[in-house]
């Protein structure tokens, strides 16, 4: 996992220098490989580290002799919507920026994708931090009287070399014994805070002020049929599984995680369907008969001619697993999902595959199925592909999840 990260001081005589952010930018990434990149701006820092297979790094310009900055960390899958055919050679990041400065902040509701973004508008001096509209890419961020301090990760923020308070927040801890999570937008410090889905946080004058650019409504129900409604959801869901894919189709290194449930049963078919031809499957089982569904994946995997990966989990496995889990976890997680989920991407990362798709775990998007009240965090085992609205799929990023030899780097 890689990701954005910054620093923003109220006084403007401060001076910071590429030093002061470089421990933000490495504590963003597990394997430390990825190549980091910083924008200082007096006052203003941000930056960036790549991963493989995303969108990611630092642009600037100047208006007015005045600077912008972005800092950016996900995938976009509507560019060629988002930039004419003259400015398709352009760097992506810069065109972005652009877009800003033609269009302000409402540019966010145009993009279509998963990601993380900071920009830093000189000519107002106001930083912008924003999530896509389902949050695949956490940003956590801190202020104090004299700075605002952000960053993907929580390791991220405490690597800051900056003064950073940290009490315990004990309706949290609450919250993970009940729940086994931290419900957005607290954490588990009192201090820190994470960006709620579809947000954007604007910081002005030491001020912090979050609202939503992009929210689900329920207030207008469709009046078309139950079968209209049936075939354009399938149509949503197949465009939104086929905009994530590789523009040349190659399945080389893409597969699903299969339960066996109807989600990801889905999933796995509308795939094959796109693909043309099997794909690799890759499913998680129990020797306790009581928690085993292997069987109905292996109906699925029958059914759509998927060439199917199994793992039995053992209790020395979970062992084994959990001091991994622990390092790599920001905070508290008590979701035991997290075990298998780890076995399941590194079976997928041996047989050569990096980027599993499946339905966004616990939060159905099946009617009829029932899905958590409590926010679910997902920031570092699944990646949730947003397309638009309704159309739903996930996707897990499994390169920062194991080491090459299926460990944790």
């Amino acid at each position: 996992m890689s990701g954005i990260c910054g620093i923003v001081f109220n006084d403007r005589n401060k001076q910071l220098v590429p030093d002061h952010l470089s421990p933000m930018v490495r504590a963003s990434d597990f394997s430390d490989q990825g190549e980091g990149f910083t924008t200082i701006l007096g006052s203003t820092a941000i930056g960036a580290r790549k991963s493989p297979g995303r969108l990611a790094g630092v642009a600037e310009t100047t208006l007015h002799e005045r600077p912008f900055a972005l800092a950016f960390h996900g995938n976009l899958y509507n560019l060629g919507e988002l930039f004419p055919l003259k400015e398709r050679d352009l760097n992506p990041l810069s065109g972005l920026l652009e877009l800003y400065i033609k269009e302000g902040i409402a540019f966010l509701q145009r993009l279509r994708g998963e990601f993380a973004l900071a920009l830093w508008d000189g000519q107002r001096e106001i930083l912008y931090l924003a999530t896509d509209r389902f949050r695949v890419h956490p940003l956590f961020y801190y202020q104090d009287q004299e700075k605002l301090v952000f960053s993907s990760r929580m390791k991220g923020i405490l690597a800051s070399p900056f003064p950073i308070r940290r009490t315990i927040n004990l309706e949290a801890v609450i919250h993970v014994v009940a729940s086994s999570i931290i419900p957005t937008p607290k954490t588990i410090f009192e201090e820190v805070k994470i960006i709620p889905a579809g947000h954007l946080l604007t910081y002005r004058g030491g001020e912090v002020r979050t609202e939503p650019y992009w929210e689900v409504t329920f207030l207008h129900p469709s009046q078309e049929s139950e079968s209209a409604l049936a075939q354009k959801f399938k149509g949503q869901l197949t465009e939104a599984i086929s905009i994530s894919l590789p523009t040349d189709k190659t399945s080389n290194h893409l597969g699903t995680f299969l339960s066996g449930g109807v989600d990801s049963s889905t999933v796995t078919g509308i795939l094959t369907q796109l693909l043309k031809h099997p794909i690799k499957a890759f499913s998680i089982g129990f020797d306790e008969q009581r928690f085993n569904e292997i069987n109905y994946a292996r109906i699925a995997a029958k059914a759509f001619r998927a060439e199917h990966h199994e793992y039995f989990v053992t209790p020395k496995d979970t062992l084994d697993a959990i001091p991994l889990l622990i390092d790599a976890f920001d905070e508290p997680f008590a979701n035991p999902s997290a075990v298998p989920s780890y076995y399941c991407a590194k079976i997928a990362k041996d047989h050569g595959v990096n980027v599993l798709m499946q339905e966004m775990e616990e939060m159905s998007f099946l009617p009829g199925m029932n899905v958590m009240a409590h926010s679910i965090s997902l920031n570092t085992t699944t990646r949730f592909l947003a397309g638009f609205g309704s159309r739903l799929s996930s996707r897990w990023s499994l390169g920062w999840l194991t080491g090459s030899n299926g460990s944790y780097s």
